[in-house]
Order: C-alpha cells, then structure tokens, then sequence
C-alpha cells in the first residue's frame, strides 16, 4: 500500500513539534501495517474549522485524483477537519477516486459499522469543541477589551504590556509614533518614513527592520488615540465593520491626538481612492530589468493631469548601491520592444509556421495520445472480461475487476488532459491568418501587450545607451497562450 501522511497545527499555541509528533505516530502506524510511505503534507498554524486555505491539504486531495497514492493517514479525526461539512465533503471525494483513509491514534476502523459510527461521533465532537472554543476565546477577549486589557500577542510600537495585562506607553518608542505620524501628515511617503526608523535605530518588537505594510498597519491603529476594538472588520483587511464590532474608548494611554489621527485617516483614503481610479498597468511589469540586475518597476512623476510615468530601476528607488542608469518612459518602452518583436516574427513568420506544423505532427503529447488510446481499448475488454467471471461470490474476481476499473478510468483521465491541447485544426492558412491579426502595429492597448510580452516570455535589459530583448519563441507555448483570441482567427 502506497500510502502519505498528513499533519495540521493550528495557530492554538501550537509548534512545529506538534507536526513531528503526529508524523512520528503515523510513521509507527505505517510500519506496523507494511504501508509505503511515499510523501508527506502539512500546514502550519491553519485552523480545522474549514479547509479553505489549508494548501498542503488541498494539493493532497487534488493529488488523491492522479493515482499516486492508495491511503491518507492522519493522526486524529480533528486534523481532517473540524466542521462536519468539510469532513464529510473531503472523505467522499477520496472514496470515489478509491482512496483510503485511516487515523495512526484513533483505533478506529472507518470501513466497519461500529468505525463509521465512531467515526460520526468524534466529527460531531471535534465539531463542537471547535465552535465551543470559539465562543469562549470571543468571550475572554470581550472580557479583557471591558478590563481595558492586552488580549494577547506582541504589542504594538509605543506600548508595553503590565503584568495586568493593561497597557502603558513605552517613551523611547512612542517617539518614532509620534514621528511617523507627523510625516505622513507632511506628505512622506512610507518609503522615506522606513529610511527614518532604520536611521535612528528602531526595530520591531521581533528585532527586524519596519516594512512599508508595518508602517500602514501603525497609521491604522486606533490604539493610538486610545481605542480597543473588538471584531474589527468582517474580513482581513477589509473597512466593513462586523456585525460584533465593539471599540472601548479611552482603553488605554493615547499617544497620538485624535484630530492627527483623522487627517491620517483622510490622507490614506484620497490616495487609496485615487489608485483606484486610475490604476495601470505595466505590460512589462516582471519582465524589464536595469543593467545592475534589480528589476524596473513602474513610478509616476508629476501631479494634476502632468504625470508621467516610468520604469525605474529598483536599486536606485530603495536606494541601494551607486547604479546610475536612467528612468526609461513606460509608453515609449513598451512599444519600441512591441515593434522590435513583431518586426522579428515577420521576418521569420515561415519559419515559424513550419516549425509549429512540425511540432504538432511530432510532438510526444501526440504519441502518447496514440498509445493510451491502443491501452484503453485493452483495459476495457479486460475489465468487461473480468465483470462477465464475477459471479457475486469472488471476492478475488471483484477486486481485479476494481483494479482494472481504476486503471481505466485513470488512462482516460489522462488521454483529457492530452486532448484539451490538441491542434490538428490548425493548418498553415489558419496559423498565417492568426499570426497577422496579433501583429497588428495600431490600436494596442495595455492589456494587449501585457498578454502578448507574457506569451513569449519576453525579457527586457535596460542600460543607459540601448535596451536587450529576449524573446521564448518556443512555437507551441506561443499559439497556445494566443489560441482562441477572438474573432482574429477564423476556422
């Protein structure tokens, strides 16, 4: 038996450790049953109410779907999931693709009657316990926001935590408060803001340098003029107040006056809104670099309709080492490379249409395509061969019949996957008619060219007299990033 483990800690006061010894139980379990351990998954600190952003656990399920495994152990029902829901979604789809699920510290058979009822039971518990604790962590912590309390955590600059819990201002670092506050008011941006705090020496609580995101977070935090809230937002990040939100006034020691704080407040929303407004986007974001090697990235220049906008490097932005080379305009870039392309394929369009009919001719999707299709027709007489012996009473015959079942319906999956990429309609006249409607000179806009640059994999050098291009003009990946644009290709 082939099989993986799988391990969760939550964010609970829970380590690593707590991995490793789940791990530890299921290797043991493995062992003992003569199991093949062929991969392990686990996520760090990710909650058991609901498998969403739980990726390790997710790719083992998508993973559960390509035959590379025959059973997931796991260390305890709760490390599943701990909302019946979840639960019960997850070991369905495991059990259509025929793969297996057991527990290394449960003792439970889930293939049994009495497993499959203790089974029911503990989801039901570790269903309640989660929403149980829940409810308490809620409790405790509007508990603590009444007592003007920490409710856990490190606390924020400019505060130290009494062994009360109750918060009191730390002088030493309610100065860089106070600082960075008046310099947004003066119009820094957090750029200029960081290079401040790294030269007069502060660190964060952790002992690492501030990020232009630590800065927002600070400019945000209603601690400052003394407020404590409590569900906050209805999501990360999100403005909308949840229906359970609380806030306590004068909860703790203010640092920063609350007219200071509201014309923060009003800054970061004018320029929010006017991002908004008028994003743009950089067709060569990622793929246009500076001479020294650090990226260019896109910066505007000027104000009330005069902007002007650039790549810069970004060596010479966070002002990082001596390289001297230029600002480059962002329109005149993007479409000099444009051009300098398109000239490149219409020079060398036959050659490009013959390697392309060439590929998709020889390709090795193709043969495989050819090969399984001969492996099916096999696979299916052998199973109907093997159905037609049963006779409701060998246990022998239904399992092989079962194995080659899967082994067709795994061949069949693949010979999908391999069709979805099939160009056999594409001929010479169709592949000339596509190439010329893409190379069109006229009328390109941003998301054009950001499609068209990201297709061929385009890299841009920039040095301070003329500009490198290096271009993937690998045929098949070209028409397939391009196919089915329409209507520029007719059939």
């Amino acid at each position: 038996m082939r099989a993986v483990l799988y391990a969760r800690y939550s964010s609970d006061n829970q380590r690593y450790e707590s991995i490793s010894g789940q791990f530890h139980c299921s290797e043991e379990y493995c062992r003992r049953r003569g199991y093949d351990i062929v991969h392990y998954y686990y996520d760090e600190a990710k909650s058991g109410t609901t498998v969403a952003g739980r990726e390790q656990f997710n790719q083992m399920i998508e993973d559960a779907s390509r035959g590379i495994f025959d059973v997931i152990v796991f260390y305890q029902i709760d490390r599943t999931a701990r909302n019946e829901m979840d639960y019960y979604a997850s070991v369905n789809k495991l059990l259509k693709l025929g793969v297996r699920y057991e527990y290394s510290a449960e003792g439970i058979d889930v293939s049994t009657p009495n497993g499959k009822l203790t089974e029911g039971v503990k989801v039901a518990v570790a269903a309640f316990y989660s929403r149980d604790l829940s409810i308490k962590i809620k409790r405790g912590k509007k508990e603590n926001l009444l007592q003007k309390k920490h409710n856990g955590g490190i606390s924020p600059l400019g505060y130290d935590i009494e062994p009360d819990g109750t918060y009191v201002i730390n002088e030493y670092e309610a100065i860089a408060v106070k600082k960075i506050f008046s310099m947004k008011i003066e119009g820094a941006g957090y750029g200029k803001i960081v290079d401040w705090l790294k030269a007069n020496g502060y660190k964060t609580k952790r002992g690492g340098d501030y990020s232009k995101g630590a800065i927002h977070d600070i400019l945000r935090n209603r601690k400052y003029i003394g407020v404590l809230e409590l569900g906050n937002s209805t999501k990360h990040n999100s403005r909308k107040k949840a229906d359970n939100y609380m806030e306590f006034e004068d909860a703790l020691p203010a640092i920063i006056e609350k007219k200071d704080f509201l014309t923060v407040e009003k800054i970061m929303a004018r320029r929010r809104n006017g991002a908004t407004n008028a994003k743009e986007i950089y067709a060569l974001s990622g793929r246009i670099f500076c001479e020294c090697g650090a990226a260019m990235s896109g910066t505007r220049i000027g104000a009330r309709g005069n902007k002007y906008i650039y790549y810069a490097c970004s060596n010479q932005k966070n002002k990082h080492g001596n390289c001297d080379v230029s600002m480059v305009r962002k329109d005149k870039i993007e479409y000099v490379v444009y051009l300098a392309i398109v000239d490149y394929i219409k020079a060398h369009k036959q050659s490009i249409i013959a390697e392309f009919l060439n590929q998709s001719e020889n390709r090795e999707e193709k043969v495989r395509a050819d090969e399984l299709r001969q492996k099916i027709g096999v696979q299916k007489n052998k199973a109907k061969n093997l159905l037609a012996l049963y006779d409701g009473t060998d246990d022998m015959v239904l399992n092989a019949y079962k194995e080659a079942k899967k082994t067709l319906d795994m061949m069949e999956a693949e010979l999908i996957d391999l069709n979805k990429n099939d160009y056999s309609a594409i001929n010479k006249d169709i592949l000339e008619a596509f190439i010329d409607s893409f190379i069109t000179e006229v009328g390109v806009s941003d998301a054009f060219l950001k499609k068209f640059f990201d297709s061929l994999d385009v890299k841009v050098i920039v040095n301070n007299k003329n500009a490198e291009i290096q271009l993937n003009l690998s045929v098949l990946p070209f028409v397939v990033a391009l196919k089915g644009i329409e209507p520029l290709i007719s059939p």
